[in-house]
C-alpha cells in the first residue's frame, strides 16, 4: 500500500515540520475535500496531501459539481418550478439530443461506477464520477443547455424537459456521490428533494435499455470536432464569439452529416453559420477564417453583451432583474451597431434600455472593455 506524504511527495515527519494536524486540516479544508482526495488515489499509489491539492480538488471538482446544482436551484426558483413537478421523469419527451445523450450517458456512468464499487474499486468510481461532472454534465449538457431555460427560452416544452433532467441528473448523482462526499451532496439533497435524507435513499437503478451507443459515438465525434475547432480559432487568435461562417470537416466518422440537431450543436458552439463535409481538405477539418463586415459587427454585439452579462455579475443582479444598460465609446463605432441590433440586445440582457453616457469615461478602467479593438465603458443600472 502507499504512503501519506506532503504535497510535494515528500514523507511527513516532524523533522522536516510538513505534516498536518487532522484537526488543523478538517477546519482548513473540510471534511469533503480530505475524503475525495484520498478516495481518487489508488491504494497502491502515494497520497500527496497538503493545502495545495487540497485546493485542487474544490476548483476543479466540487466548485464544478456545486455550480451545476446552483445553476439549476437558481432559475428553478426564479421560475418557480416545484419538486412535485419534477417528481414525475415519465413527463419527459426527451426529444432533445442533448437530454437523450445526457440520460444515456447518465445510465452508463451508473453501470460503470457500481460495477467500480462492487469491485471495491474506489478510486476508478470516483475517477468516473469526477468525469462526468465536469466534461460531460458541466462542460457540455448545461453549457449547451443555457438558453433552454430562464427569461430568454420561448419553448416552454422544452423547457420543462431540460428542467427534468436537470433534476433527475443531479438527484442520481447525488446518490452515487453520498458515500464519498457525505456532507456537501446532503446539503445539496435536502435543498433539491428533501427532507428525507439522502443517505436513506436507494442506490440508482442501472436502466441498461437507455444507453444508446449510436448516440454516444456520435456525440463523441462531434465534441471531437468542436474541440478541433476551437484549437484552429486559438491558433488564429479569433475568440470564440466572433462568428465564422464556415467548418468543413474531412471524414464523417460517425455518420452525422444528416443529423440536424448534431450539426446545430457544432454551430451554435464552435460559433459558424455553417457545417460542410470535404473530403479534399488536407486536416481533419478546416475553419474559413475570413471575416466579413457583417460577421465583424455580430461579433461586437456578442462582446458587448458578454460585458453587459459581465456587470450584471458584478452586481449580485439575479436573471429577472430589469436593467438600464450605459455606453460610451471616444471612437463611436459601436453606437451605430449597437443601434442596429438593440432589439437582440434588449433581450439577451433583459434591459429596457441603451443609452450612451459620455460621464462612464470618467470612472477609468473599472468599466471599460475592449471590442474589437474599440475601447468601450459599460455599466448597468437595476430598475425599480
Amino acid at each position: 500500500y502507499g504512503e501519506v506524504r506532503d504535497e510535494k511527495g515528500e514523507r511527513m515527519s516532524k523533522t522536516k515540520g510538513n505534516g498536518i494536524a487532522y484537526d488543523e486540516a478538517i477546519e482548513k479544508m473540510g471534511a469533503d475535500v480530505m475524503r475525495w482526495l484520498y478516495f481518487r488515489t489508488n491504494p497502491s499509489s502515494n497520497v500527496n496531501f497538503g493545502y495545495g491539492p487540497a485546493e485542487g480538488v474544490k476548483k476543479d471538482f466540487l466548485l464544478i459539481l456545486w455550480n451545476c446544482y446552483k445553476f439549476f436551484i437558481d432559475y428553478a426558483s426564479f421560475e418557480g418550478v416545484s419538486k412535485e413537478e419534477l417528481s414525475d421523469f415519465s413527463a419527459c419527451s426527451l426529444t432533445n439530443v442533448l437530454d437523450r445523450w445526457v440520460i444515456a450517458s447518465l445510465n452508463k456512468l451508473i453501470g460503470e461506477v457500481t460495477q467500480a464499487m462492487d469491485s471495491y474499486e474506489s478510486a476508478r468510481a470516483v475517477g468516473l464520477l469526477e468525469d462526468f461532472v465536469v466534461n460531460s454534465f458541466s462542460t457540455w449538457y448545461i453549457r449547451r443547455s443555457r438558453g433552454r431555460i430562464g427569461y430568454g427560452a420561448e419553448n416552454e416544452k422544452d423547457k420543462k424537459d431540460c428542467y427534468l433532467v436537470l433534476y433527475k441528473v443531479l438527484r442520481e448523482l447525488l446518490k452515487m456521490l453520498a458515500p464519498f462526499i457525505p456532507f456537501v451532496s446532503e446539503e445539496m439533497w435536502q435543498n433539491l428533494a428533501g427532507p428525507e435524507s439522502l443517505h436513506l435513499q436507494d442506490w440508482p437503478l442501472f436502466e441498461k435499455e437507455k444507453i444508446d451507443e449510436g448516440l454516444l459515438e456520435k456525440m463523441r465525434f462531434a465534441r471531437e470536432v468542436v474541440s478541433l475547432a476551437h484549437s484552429a480559432r486559438r491558433k488564429a487568435g479569433i475568440k470564440i464569439r466572433q462568428p465564422l461562417l464556415k467548418l468543413s470537416i474531412k471524414e464523417d466518422r460517425a455518420d452525422i452529416s444528416k443529423d440536424k440537431e448534431l450539426l446545430d450543436l457544432i454551430k451554435a458552439e464552435v460559433n459558424i453559420k455553417e457545417v460542410a463535409f470535404d473530403k479534399g481538405i488536407d486536416d481533419e477539418i478546416l475553419l474559413d477564417l475570413e471575416i466579413s463586415p457583417q460577421l465583424r459587427k455580430e461579433g461586437m454585439v456578442r462582446e458587448f453583451v458578454r460585458m453587459v452579462q459581465v456587470r450584471r455579475k458584478e452586481q449580485g443582479l439575479k436573471p429577472n432583474d430589469e436593467i438600464l444598460i450605459s455606453f460610451f465609446s471616444p471612437a463611436n463605432r459601436i453606437g451605430e451597431v449597437l443601434q442596429e441590433q438593440k432589439d437582440h440586445i434588449l433581450k439577451e440582457t433583459r434591459a429596457t434600455d441603451i443609452v450612451a453616457d459620455r460621464r462612464l469615461e470618467g470612472e477609468g478602467l473599472k468599466g471599460e472593455a475592449n471590442i474589437d479593438g474599440e475601447v468601450v465603458f459599460v455599466s448597468v443600472k437595476k430598475m425599480s
